[in-house]
């Protein structure tokens, strides 16, 4: 009975020692541990204002006014699904005479930035989200003037170059 039990306390010791091999500690790198270079770049990085969010609100105006004149596509990345469809559609489907406006923005949140070095300087990348409320305008031959509202989540892209 010893040994089944001496047995089995050295298979539960040994798969626990095994699996401490998976683990490794990571230790947290302090500033008096980095080289000049990297403490260099850390304080270059922390000193970059904060990024406005009036940034956003411009940004979602000028889209309406883009949207407006037939300029959407210079706003767009080459990247958005169906980019080609949405421009066409704009072109051809929608009245002439159609007016977007911006009845407010009811949210916006920066959701990711990246800060990388260029050959300029530094370059920081911020991507936010603007939940905006748009109406549409427009007149129908058919059923006079017509209203759309709709809530609209845009995903914009702000690159900053700082030097």
């Amino acid at each position: 009975m010893n040994k089944i039990l001496w047995l089995s306390l050295l298979l539960i010791v040994s798969a626990a020692s095994s699996a401490g091999q998976f683990r490794q500690i990571l230790p947290i790198v302090t500033p008096e541990q980095m080289g000049d270079e990297e403490r260099f770049n850390l304080l270059r990085y922390s000193l970059l204002p904060i990024f406005d969010r009036n940034n956003i609100t411009e940004a979602v105006h000028q889209i309406a006014v883009a949207w407006g004149t037939g300029e959407l596509g210079d706003w767009l990345s080459n990247n958005f699904l169906n980019r080609q469809r949405l421009l066409s559609t704009l072109t051809l489907d929608v009245p002439r005479d159609a007016r977007i406006r911006i009845l407010g923005i009811r949210g916006q949140r920066v959701t990711s930035q990246q800060v990388k070095p260029s050959d300029k300087g530094i370059l920081r990348t911020t991507v936010a989200i603007a939940l905006v409320q748009t109406q549409i305008e427009f007149t129908d031959p058919s059923q006079g003037f017509q209203r759309l509202t709709a809530d609209v989540e845009l995903a914009l892209q702000f690159e900053e170059r700082f030097e």
